[in-house]
């Protein structure tokens, strides 16, 4: 484009030239055509808004070239982001796994700004999903200014009695509340039931005892709905 420019500011540049060199001819100024000087008002003009056109492009270059440096400079900026988040976030759960007497902790790999990988090497079996998934959040826990972390029953659905042994013990000596949602007492291994018992809150069962209030299967008119007040956590507000 501006190559373009150039090319075509150069030939109204000649044909000035060549119109100068008329007007030298004439001699005397009452003697030049004035179609002649009309022509040569048109291509001053033709020129400098060359002139101006060219500069734009110069400067949309210019912007281009600042734009694409910017972005480059954000792209590994991202990547240098990631990389560090990457690193902290998998030391701590390498840190927790051996909390948690596991072989091998989880790795969480950044592939780009929008896709990621997080697995255990070499065990892709479902119990060691959902534990990699319960130490992911531990480690988030920890890192982050998170007050709390929930999990419910199907977390552990999958996870052997003894996995969930050490993920209960690490959430009971945790510094920030953790919330466990266990489906049956069965679910856990007898010697970690009295730690479970010493920090249970609510004990759902049938009926009234249930969580929505009654059991799914009942009859409308066989339905009772919410648990007794007596059966609630106590606490006093703070003022």
């Amino acid at each position: 484009m501006i190559r373009e420019l150039e090319d075509h500011k150069a030939a109204l540049r000649e044909q000035i030239r060549e119109l100068r060199s008329r007007f030298i001819h004439n001699g005397r100024a009452s003697q030049i055509d004035y179609a002649l000087m009309d022509q040569y008002a048109d291509i001053k003009v033709a020129i400098e808004k060359l002139n101006l056109t060219n500069q734009q492009c110069l400067r949309r270059e210019e912007l281009n070239a600042a734009r694409d440096e910017a972005k480059t400079a954000m792209m590994q900026s991202q990547a240098e982001i990631y990389l560090r988040q990457q690193e902290t976030i998998n030391t701590e759960l390498a840190r927790i796994a051996d909390i948690l007497h596991e072989k091998t902790a989880p790795v969480l790999t950044f592939t780009n700004s929008s896709e990621y990988t997080y697995e255990i090497p070499g065990d892709d079996g479902a119990g060691s999903k959902f534990m990699s998934l319960a130490m992911f959040d531990h480690a988030i826990l920890n890192l982050t200014e998170l007050p709390i972390l929930i999990h419910d029953t199907p977390v552990y659905t999958e996870i052997s009695k003894e996995r969930t042994a050490h993920l209960i013990r690490l959430g009971v000596n945790h510094t920030k509340q953790t919330f466990i949602a266990q489906g049956s007492p069965d679910a856990i291994l007898p010697e970690i039931q009295g730690e479970t018992g010493k920090h249970t809150i609510i004990n759902l069962a049938d009926g009234n005892q249930s969580l929505f209030g009654y059991l799914s299967n009942l009859e409308p008119e066989e339905r009772t709905f919410g648990i007794p007040a007596g059966d609630l956590p106590k606490c006093e507000p703070k003022c």
